[in-house]
């Protein structure tokens, strides 16, 4: 896990807002991000191609949460 990822995870607990976009960031460092930061309600990964989440588990799990990304849609 790179040390952005790191410092964010366990120094920010109560996040609600964060945008990620375009940097290269894993899954797994998501999946970090989100088990850490339990108060976050908005994350933006567009552009953070190596990032794949399932639309179902985000609603199942994260209810509150609203992610953009890591797809952008309409661009050519």
């Amino acid at each position: 896990m790179d040390e952005e990822v790191q410092a964010i995870a366990t120094t920010m607990p109560r996040l609600k807002h964060l945008e990620m976009a375009y940097h290269l960031i894993s899954t797994k460092s998501a999946l970090q991000i989100l088990s850490s930061c339990t108060e976050l309600e908005f994350l933006d990964l567009r552009g953070c191609w190596d990032v794949q989440l399932e639309d179902k588990f985000l609603k199942e799990k994260y209810q509150k949460l609203k992610v953009l990304g890591p797809l952008i849609l309409g661009c050519f």
